[in-house]
Protein backbone atom coordinates (compact mmCIF):
# COMPACT_ATOMS: atom_id res chain seq x y z
CA UNK A 1 0.00 0.00 0.00
CA UNK A 2 1.20 3.45 -1.02
CA UNK A 3 2.08 6.01 1.79
CA UNK A 4 1.92 9.14 2.66
CA UNK A 5 3.23 11.68 5.33
CA UNK A 6 0.48 12.84 7.71
CA UNK A 7 1.16 16.40 7.92
CA UNK A 8 3.40 17.72 11.13
CA UNK A 9 2.96 14.26 12.84
CA UNK A 10 5.30 12.77 10.20
CA UNK A 11 3.17 9.57 10.49
CA UNK A 12 3.86 7.70 7.40
CA UNK A 13 0.22 6.31 6.86
CA UNK A 14 -1.15 4.36 4.43
CA UNK A 15 -3.15 6.25 1.50
CA UNK A 16 -6.45 5.74 2.40
CA UNK A 17 -7.98 4.82 5.84
CA UNK A 18 -10.36 2.83 7.06
CA UNK A 19 -13.00 4.36 8.79
CA UNK A 20 -14.89 1.62 11.53
CA UNK A 21 -18.00 2.97 12.00
CA UNK A 22 -19.76 0.34 10.23
CA UNK A 23 -17.92 -2.95 11.16
CA UNK A 24 -20.28 -1.75 14.59
CA UNK A 25 -23.21 -0.78 13.04
CA UNK A 26 -24.23 -3.32 10.91
CA UNK A 27 -22.28 -6.66 11.17
CA UNK A 28 -21.48 -9.17 14.13
CA UNK A 29 -17.90 -9.07 15.70
CA UNK A 30 -16.65 -11.97 13.19
CA UNK A 31 -17.73 -9.96 10.50
CA UNK A 32 -15.77 -7.21 11.66
CA UNK A 33 -12.44 -9.32 12.97
CA UNK A 34 -12.02 -10.51 8.57
CA UNK A 35 -12.35 -7.10 7.48
CA UNK A 36 -10.17 -5.38 10.00
CA UNK A 37 -7.14 -8.09 9.46
CA UNK A 38 -7.89 -8.16 5.56
CA UNK A 39 -7.25 -4.39 5.78
CA UNK A 40 -3.76 -4.44 7.76
CA UNK A 41 -2.93 -7.50 5.37
CA UNK A 42 -3.57 -5.43 2.40
CA UNK A 43 -1.47 -2.41 3.70
CA UNK A 44 -4.14 -0.15 5.83
CA UNK A 45 -2.38 1.43 8.61
CA UNK A 46 -4.54 4.32 9.33
CA UNK A 47 -7.99 3.42 11.62
CA UNK A 48 -10.22 6.28 12.47
CA UNK A 49 -12.65 5.12 15.11
CA UNK A 50 -14.83 7.13 18.02
CA UNK A 51 -16.52 6.52 21.32
CA UNK A 52 -19.72 7.15 19.92
CA UNK A 53 -19.22 4.60 17.09
CA UNK A 54 -21.05 1.98 19.33
CA UNK A 55 -18.93 -0.63 20.07
CA UNK A 56 -16.61 0.06 17.47
CA UNK A 57 -13.48 0.61 19.48
CA UNK A 58 -14.07 -2.94 21.71
CA UNK A 59 -14.45 -4.71 18.17
CA UNK A 60 -11.18 -3.27 17.02
CA UNK A 61 -8.98 -3.80 20.55
CA UNK A 62 -10.43 -7.63 20.29
CA UNK A 63 -9.95 -8.27 16.77
CA UNK A 64 -6.77 -6.49 16.05
CA UNK A 65 -5.22 -5.18 19.69
CA UNK A 66 -2.26 -8.27 19.39
CA UNK A 67 -1.11 -6.38 15.82
CA UNK A 68 -0.81 -2.59 17.28
CA UNK A 69 2.49 -1.89 16.26
CA UNK A 70 1.00 -2.84 12.23
CA UNK A 71 -1.59 0.46 12.52
CA UNK A 72 -1.82 3.69 13.52
CA UNK A 73 -5.31 4.35 15.47
CA UNK A 74 -7.20 7.37 15.80
CA UNK A 75 -10.23 8.05 18.04
CA UNK A 76 -13.04 10.78 19.47
CA UNK A 77 -13.98 12.20 22.12
CA UNK A 78 -17.27 14.09 22.99
CA UNK A 79 -16.74 15.10 26.60
CA UNK A 80 -17.11 18.74 26.75
CA UNK A 81 -15.80 18.74 30.88
CA UNK A 82 -12.49 17.59 32.00
CA UNK A 83 -14.17 14.97 34.04
CA UNK A 84 -15.78 13.96 31.09
CA UNK A 85 -12.62 14.38 28.95
CA UNK A 86 -10.60 11.92 31.17
CA UNK A 87 -13.34 9.29 31.49
CA UNK A 88 -13.65 9.00 27.81
CA UNK A 89 -9.97 8.52 27.02
CA UNK A 90 -9.40 6.19 29.76
CA UNK A 91 -12.71 4.04 28.45
CA UNK A 92 -11.54 4.28 24.89
CA UNK A 93 -7.94 2.95 26.19
CA UNK A 94 -9.58 0.54 27.72
CA UNK A 95 -11.58 -0.61 25.02
CA UNK A 96 -8.51 -0.63 22.13
CA UNK A 97 -6.40 -2.33 24.60
CA UNK A 98 -3.83 0.01 23.67
CA UNK A 99 -1.95 2.50 26.42
CA UNK A 100 -1.99 5.37 23.63
CA UNK A 101 -3.88 6.41 21.23
CA UNK A 102 -1.76 8.07 18.12
CA UNK A 103 -4.16 10.32 17.26
CA UNK A 104 -7.02 11.78 19.63
CA UNK A 105 -9.86 14.06 17.85
CA UNK A 106 -12.11 16.48 19.57
CA UNK A 107 -15.69 15.06 17.78
CA UNK A 108 -17.67 17.32 15.88
CA UNK A 109 -15.61 20.27 16.94
CA UNK A 110 -18.06 22.80 14.78
CA UNK A 111 -18.36 26.64 15.05
CA UNK A 112 -18.68 27.71 18.62
CA UNK A 113 -16.68 24.86 19.97
CA UNK A 114 -13.92 27.08 21.06
CA UNK A 115 -15.95 28.02 23.83
CA UNK A 116 -15.21 24.12 25.59
CA UNK A 117 -12.00 23.63 24.25
CA UNK A 118 -9.67 26.92 24.87
CA UNK A 119 -12.36 28.52 27.10
CA UNK A 120 -14.13 27.67 30.40
CA UNK A 121 -12.64 23.58 31.57
CA UNK A 122 -10.37 24.60 28.67
CA UNK A 123 -10.07 21.40 26.93
CA UNK A 124 -7.37 21.76 24.96
CA UNK A 125 -5.05 21.67 28.23
CA UNK A 126 -6.42 18.29 28.76
CA UNK A 127 -5.07 17.20 25.34
CA UNK A 128 -1.98 18.35 26.08
CA UNK A 129 -1.87 16.68 29.63
CA UNK A 130 -2.26 13.95 27.98
CA UNK A 131 0.00 13.99 25.48
CA UNK A 132 2.81 14.64 28.31
CA UNK A 133 1.60 11.60 29.67
CA UNK A 134 1.88 9.33 26.83
CA UNK A 135 -1.65 8.79 26.30
CA UNK A 136 -1.62 10.10 23.42
CA UNK A 137 0.40 10.81 20.26
CA UNK A 138 -1.09 14.22 18.34
CA UNK A 139 -4.23 16.18 19.06
CA UNK A 140 -7.08 16.67 16.19
CA UNK A 141 -10.46 17.47 15.58
CA UNK A 142 -13.16 16.48 13.53
CA UNK A 143 -16.03 18.77 12.05
CA UNK A 144 -18.58 19.41 9.42
CA UNK A 145 -18.19 23.25 9.66
CA UNK A 146 -15.62 24.40 6.95
CA UNK A 147 -15.19 28.30 8.57
CA UNK A 148 -14.97 25.75 12.04
CA UNK A 149 -12.40 23.98 10.61
CA UNK A 150 -10.46 26.74 9.13
CA UNK A 151 -10.40 28.63 12.44
CA UNK A 152 -9.01 25.20 14.47
CA UNK A 153 -6.89 25.08 12.01
CA UNK A 154 -5.32 28.09 11.99
CA UNK A 155 -5.27 28.74 15.30
CA UNK A 156 -1.72 26.45 16.07
CA UNK A 157 -2.98 24.08 18.30
CA UNK A 158 -3.88 21.12 16.27
CA UNK A 159 -2.34 18.48 14.64
CA UNK A 160 -4.71 16.63 12.13
CA UNK A 161 -7.80 17.52 11.24
CA UNK A 162 -10.78 15.73 9.60
CA UNK A 163 -13.24 16.63 7.66
CA UNK A 164 -15.57 15.59 4.91
CA UNK A 165 -14.72 15.41 0.86
CA UNK A 166 -16.05 13.88 -2.05
CA UNK A 167 -16.97 15.12 -5.30
CA UNK A 168 -20.46 15.65 -4.44
CA UNK A 169 -19.45 17.67 -1.41
CA UNK A 170 -16.41 19.82 -3.03
CA UNK A 171 -16.24 22.49 -0.64
CA UNK A 172 -12.93 21.92 1.08
CA UNK A 173 -10.96 21.96 -2.10
CA UNK A 174 -13.30 24.93 -3.79
CA UNK A 175 -13.04 27.03 -0.57
CA UNK A 176 -9.13 26.28 0.33
CA UNK A 177 -9.16 24.45 3.46
CA UNK A 178 -6.87 21.65 1.41
CA UNK A 179 -4.42 23.82 0.16
CA UNK A 180 -4.68 26.14 4.17
CA UNK A 181 -4.16 22.73 5.58
CA UNK A 182 -1.16 21.72 3.42
CA UNK A 183 0.31 25.49 3.96
CA UNK A 184 0.22 24.86 7.92
CA UNK A 185 1.46 21.35 7.70
CA UNK A 186 -1.75 20.27 9.63
CA UNK A 187 -2.43 16.48 8.30
CA UNK A 188 -5.66 15.81 6.73
CA UNK A 189 -8.19 13.07 6.99
CA UNK A 190 -11.09 13.42 4.60
CA UNK A 191 -14.22 11.79 6.08
CA UNK A 192 -17.40 10.40 3.82
CA UNK A 193 -15.73 10.48 0.15
CA UNK A 194 -17.90 7.99 -0.92
CA UNK A 195 -20.64 10.52 0.26
CA UNK A 196 -21.80 9.73 3.23
CA UNK A 197 -23.25 6.16 1.02
CA UNK A 198 -24.94 7.80 -1.49
CA UNK A 199 -22.20 7.23 -3.83
CA UNK A 200 -21.50 4.08 -4.97
CA UNK A 201 -18.79 4.08 -7.78
CA UNK A 202 -15.50 4.02 -6.58
CA UNK A 203 -13.47 5.14 -9.45
CA UNK A 204 -15.07 8.33 -9.52
CA UNK A 205 -14.69 8.92 -5.67
CA UNK A 206 -10.84 7.74 -5.71
CA UNK A 207 -10.12 9.89 -8.77
CA UNK A 208 -11.32 12.23 -6.92
CA UNK A 209 -10.03 12.55 -3.59
CA UNK A 210 -6.60 10.76 -4.46
CA UNK A 211 -5.69 13.76 -6.64
CA UNK A 212 -5.10 15.93 -3.17
CA UNK A 213 -1.69 14.05 -2.42
CA UNK A 214 -1.57 15.56 1.47
CA UNK A 215 -4.89 13.86 2.29
CA UNK A 216 -6.22 10.75 3.22
CA UNK A 217 -9.34 9.41 2.55
CA UNK A 218 -10.97 7.32 5.53
CA UNK A 219 -13.05 4.85 3.97
CA UNK A 220 -15.89 3.10 5.99
CA UNK A 221 -15.67 -0.55 4.12
CA UNK A 222 -18.38 -2.77 4.69
CA UNK A 223 -17.39 -6.07 2.59
CA UNK A 224 -14.04 -7.55 1.80
CA UNK A 225 -15.11 -7.37 -2.01
CA UNK A 226 -14.86 -3.25 -1.22
CA UNK A 227 -12.34 -3.39 0.46
CA UNK A 228 -10.24 -5.37 -2.28
CA UNK A 229 -11.17 -3.36 -4.83
CA UNK A 230 -10.79 0.05 -3.55
CA UNK A 231 -6.82 -1.32 -2.51
CA UNK A 232 -6.47 -2.43 -6.11
CA UNK A 233 -7.53 1.08 -7.48
CA UNK A 234 -5.67 2.86 -5.00
CA UNK A 235 -2.36 0.68 -6.12
CA UNK A 236 -2.99 1.24 -9.72
CA UNK A 237 -4.00 4.58 -9.87
CA UNK A 238 -7.46 5.95 -10.88
CA UNK A 239 -7.39 7.96 -14.22
CA UNK A 240 -10.84 9.63 -14.93
CA UNK A 241 -11.56 10.16 -18.26
CA UNK A 242 -14.02 12.87 -19.96
CA UNK A 243 -17.15 10.64 -20.44
CA UNK A 244 -16.23 9.55 -15.96
CA UNK A 245 -16.48 13.48 -15.89
CA UNK A 246 -19.32 13.76 -16.83
CA UNK A 247 -21.12 11.41 -15.32
CA UNK A 248 -19.66 12.70 -11.94
CA UNK A 249 -21.13 16.15 -13.04
CA UNK A 250 -24.12 14.24 -13.28
CA UNK A 251 -24.74 12.34 -10.44
CA UNK A 252 -23.61 15.53 -8.65
CA UNK A 253 -26.72 17.50 -10.07
CA UNK A 254 -29.05 14.50 -9.59
CA UNK A 255 -28.01 14.40 -5.95
CA UNK A 256 -27.66 18.56 -5.56
CA UNK A 257 -24.85 20.30 -3.90
CA UNK A 258 -26.60 20.45 -0.64
CA UNK A 259 -27.02 16.86 0.65
CA UNK A 260 -27.65 14.94 4.02
CA UNK A 261 -23.68 13.97 4.79
CA UNK A 262 -25.03 12.08 8.03
CA UNK A 263 -23.30 14.01 10.79
CA UNK A 264 -26.73 13.44 13.04
CA UNK A 265 -26.16 17.30 14.03
CA UNK A 266 -30.22 17.56 13.26
CA UNK A 267 -31.18 15.69 16.13
CA UNK A 268 -32.68 16.01 18.65
CA UNK A 269 -35.80 17.22 17.35
CA UNK A 270 -38.29 18.79 19.87
CA UNK A 271 -41.21 16.86 18.27
CA UNK A 272 -39.23 13.01 18.75
CA UNK A 273 -38.84 13.25 14.32
CA UNK A 274 -36.09 10.90 14.12
CA UNK A 275 -34.38 13.14 11.30
CA UNK A 276 -31.45 11.81 10.24
CA UNK A 277 -33.02 8.22 9.19
CA UNK A 278 -35.46 10.31 7.52
CA UNK A 279 -33.02 12.05 5.61
CA UNK A 280 -31.09 8.75 4.80
CA UNK A 281 -34.09 7.37 3.05
CA UNK A 282 -32.65 7.18 -0.39
CA UNK A 283 -29.36 5.35 1.50
CA UNK A 284 -31.42 2.69 3.02
CA UNK A 285 -33.42 1.84 -0.16
CA UNK A 286 -30.23 1.97 -2.40
CA UNK A 287 -28.95 -0.37 0.15
CA UNK A 288 -31.45 -2.82 1.31
CA UNK A 289 -34.16 -2.43 -0.85
CA UNK A 290 -37.85 -2.02 -1.07
CA UNK A 291 -38.70 -4.43 1.78
CA UNK A 292 -36.17 -3.06 4.10
CA UNK A 293 -37.58 0.31 3.82
CA UNK A 294 -41.47 -1.21 4.07
CA UNK A 295 -40.62 -2.56 7.76
CA UNK A 296 -42.83 -1.44 10.21
CA UNK A 297 -40.28 0.04 12.06
CA UNK A 298 -39.12 2.55 9.36
CA UNK A 299 -42.89 3.31 8.24
CA UNK A 300 -43.23 4.25 11.76
CA UNK A 301 -39.95 6.38 11.25
CA UNK A 302 -40.93 8.24 8.45
CA UNK A 303 -44.97 8.93 10.03
CA UNK A 304 -43.45 11.04 12.71
CA UNK A 305 -42.15 13.55 10.15
CA UNK A 306 -46.46 14.56 10.37
CA UNK A 307 -45.09 15.88 13.85
CA UNK A 308 -43.20 19.02 12.37
CA UNK A 309 -43.88 21.88 13.43
CA UNK A 310 -41.12 23.84 11.39
CA UNK A 311 -39.44 25.24 14.58
CA UNK A 312 -36.29 24.61 12.15
CA UNK A 313 -34.06 24.07 15.07
CA UNK A 314 -32.57 21.21 12.67
CA UNK A 315 -31.82 24.08 9.90
CA UNK A 316 -30.20 26.01 12.18
CA UNK A 317 -27.72 22.89 13.16
CA UNK A 318 -27.19 21.84 10.24
CA UNK A 319 -23.58 22.70 8.99
CA UNK A 320 -24.84 22.29 5.38
CA UNK A 321 -27.45 24.32 5.73
CA UNK A 322 -30.09 21.97 4.47
CA UNK A 323 -33.94 23.14 4.44
CA UNK A 324 -34.28 19.66 6.48
CA UNK A 325 -38.08 20.30 6.87
CA UNK A 326 -38.67 20.37 2.86
CA UNK A 327 -36.41 17.73 2.10
CA UNK A 328 -38.12 15.48 4.76
CA UNK A 329 -41.58 16.40 3.34
CA UNK A 330 -40.39 15.59 -0.44
CA UNK A 331 -38.84 12.15 0.94
CA UNK A 332 -42.03 11.37 2.91
CA UNK A 333 -44.18 11.81 -0.49
CA UNK A 334 -41.62 10.12 -2.18
CA UNK A 335 -41.97 7.29 0.62
CA UNK A 336 -45.86 6.48 0.07
CA UNK A 337 -46.03 6.85 -3.63
CA UNK A 338 -43.48 3.99 -3.53
CA UNK A 339 -45.75 2.13 -1.22
CA UNK A 340 -48.36 2.76 -3.07
CA UNK A 341 -46.94 1.05 -5.88
CA UNK A 342 -45.51 -1.62 -3.93
CA UNK A 343 -49.32 -2.41 -2.78
CA UNK A 344 -50.55 -2.09 -6.57
CA UNK A 345 -48.23 -4.61 -7.43
CA UNK A 346 -49.13 -7.06 -4.68
CA UNK A 347 -53.12 -6.69 -5.50
CA UNK A 348 -52.61 -7.80 -9.19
Amino acid sequence: MKQMRLGRTGLEVSRIGFGALQIATKYDYAHAQRLLNLALDLGINMLDTARGYQDSEERIGRAISHRRDDFFIATKSGGRTRKDFWESLDESLRRLRTDHVDIYQFHGAETGSEKYIFEGESTIECMREARDQGKIRFIGFSSHSLDGTLSHARSGHFDVLLYPVSYVGNEAAERGLVQEAERLDVGFLGMKPFGGGRLGEARYCLGYVLQFPSMAPVIGFETEAELREVVNLVETGVELTDADRREMAKIKSQLGEKFCRGCGYCQPCPQGVPVLSVMFYDVYHKQFGDDWIARDEYRKEIELVDRCEECRQCVERCPFDLDIPVVMREIVARYRELMRAREGRRAR
